[in-house]
């Protein structure tokens, strides 16, 4: 089981006012190894004022679907969530996983069980965590 310690912060983009979450996480060559690929689920929404923030029933499906799909993929090893993003009319998930592939299959057994939800998926490798050492240094961690 990964840490649960986390740290907020918001910056400002031609999106709006973004809020992030992320993830603290003990720097380990070891993890960073054995998560090489970055996953961002990116989850489009109508939102409410100037911000884009989700309707309480849009943040209600995101959180219920989103939580199920990070209580599986964390407790079968496959991928951790390091930070999440909201703002703008949508909401950015960003995982860092072993493999594309068993992300894949969980993403699409656990999503199968919910109504057609407004993603998006994308991956890339990312090995040194790069995306995750700019997101610490951007809030000054």
């Amino acid at each position: 089981m990964q840490d649960n310690e986390w740290f907020a912060g918001s910056q400002d983009s031609d999106l709006g006012q973004i809020i992030t979450r992320g993830r603290l996480f003990a720097k380990s060559q070891k993890q960073f190894d054995s998560f090489p690929m970055r996953i961002e689920i990116q989850w489009q929404y109508k939102g409410v004022g100037e911000n884009g923030m989700p309707t309480d029933k849009e943040a209600e499906l995101t959180e219920h679907a989103m939580n199920t799909l990070t209580d599986i993929v964390e407790r079968k090893d496959i991928a951790i969530l390091s930070a999440i993003h909201m703002g703008g009319n949508r909401a950015w998930f960003v995982y860092y996983a072993r493999s594309i592939d068993e992300m894949s299959a969980l993403i699409n057994e656990t999503f199968n069980h919910f109504p057609k939800l407004p993603i998006q998926i994308g991956a890339t490798k990312d090995a040194q965590w790069s995306d995750y050492q700019s997101l610490l240094k951007t809030f000054g961690i």
